[in-house]
């Protein structure tokens, strides 16, 4: 049935459709669902978010860890092949000097053991033979001393040997700890991306519902509520003291610190239609934080309104949208305690006086 009649010079076609309220109670209550759902989705994938960050963090810390500890490795490593070289010479330097003490020992005892026969068949000089013990003597003893000296070496490099050993096993051991908690590492992170990849299908799949139950809503506030047609739209600027307000409610204004209007809060009943003050284009239709679900329609000449907090959004950005239809539902997101609807209008950046553009009722 269609009803014909004339606001202010304008022709206003009404077209009457009702649907059941059980029907729209059903689906803002969907809504209300879905939106808690995944705000409180979000808030897991924030915190899966932060853990995969810390684990991230802890692998690059024991990455750069385990490359210490192998390069320790190889130095000691290298450390302690060279302590084995050096023992290793030592020792064989003890072998030649016993092996040359053993010649000069064997040497000494055949001049004692033939000197007397010597010196009575080679007419040699009992100075000389003398003179050749006490060399064999002096040799015996300076080689002696080397030996010992070696020794004393050879125990030292024994004792830092064993100390190379032990520092190697342990750093060995601390590589292969720090191993296995960078293995542990990197299963977490496997873990957590994976949760993380189920909770962005799982949000995603209920951002899908809620629009399309967004898109339900709308069509049965658009067929229950009188649908407008207006055939001849006034400028913004010529409403000033004629606006309606979107809905109704206690309304409280705000100001900045130079006493002038920042915009209006009304306490609305929640689940209350929001409807648009003026005919205008839809620019904004998305979640944004402080605001909560935020809907703004530009009315031209750089004249817009924007309404935060609702619960539900009914029109899409770059929808059109006609004076007194249905674009939102009152809400309290954005962290509000109380249902509510957050206005204001604007003109450019500046924020104007609201009190000055709407009917006073």
């Amino acid at each position: 049935m269609m009803n014909m009649r004339y606001v202010g010079g304008w022709c206003v076609c009404l077209l009457s459709a009702w649907v059941t309220a059980e029907n729209t109670q059903q689906i803002e209550d969907n809504i209300k669902q879905l939106e808690a759902d995944i705000v409180y989705d979000m808030d897991v994938q924030n915190r899966v978010y932060r853990d995969l960050q810390q684990i991230e963090l802890k692998i690059a810390k024991l990455d750069q860890l385990i490359r210490r500890l192998k390069k320790r490795i190889r130095q000691n490593a290298q450390r302690l092949k060279q302590v084995e070289s050096k023992k290793q010479s030592l020792q064989r330097l003890v072998r030649n000097q016993q092996h040359n003490i053993g010649y000069a020992l064997r040497d000494a005892w055949r001049i004692g053991r033939e000197g007397k026969i010597k010196l009575l068949l080679n007419q040699q000089s009992i100075k000389s033979v003398g003179r050749l013990s006490v060399y064999y003597d002096y040799f015996s003893r300076a080689s002696q001393e080397n030996i010992d000296r070696y020794r004393k070496q050879i125990m030292v490099l024994r004792q830092l040997k064993i100390e190379a050993a032990r520092t190697l096993r342990t750093q060995q051991e601390r590589h292969r700890q720090v191993h296995d908690n960078y293995a542990a590492m990197e299963q977490s992170k496997r873990a957590q991306s994976e949760l993380l990849r189920a909770l962005r299908q799982e949000t995603a799949s209920k951002q899908n519902a809620l629009s399309e139950s967004r898109r339900r809503l709308r069509e049965i506030l658009r067929s229950s509520t009188p649908s407008v047609r207006i055939v001849n739209v006034p400028s913004f600027s010529t409403q000033k003291g004629k606006l309606n307000w979107p809905t109704l409610g206690h309304r409280t204004h705000h100001y900045n610190d130079n006493r002038l209007i920042r915009g209006v809060t009304i306490m609305a009943d929640e689940g209350a239609v929001v409807r648009a003050v003026h005919s205008g284009t839809v620019i904004l239709a998305d979640w944004l934080k402080y605001y909560g679900l935020l809907l703004i329609i530009d009315h031209g000449d750089d004249y817009f309104s924007l309404y935060a907090h609702n619960q539900g959004l009914l029109f899409d950005e770059g929808a059109q949208v006609q004076e007194g239809e249905p674009i939102a539902i009152v809400g309290r997101t954005g962290g509000q305690n109380d249902p509510r609807l957050y206005l204001e209008i604007r003109h450019r950046h500046r924020i104007l006086d609201s009190r000055t553009w709407f009917a006073q009722r």
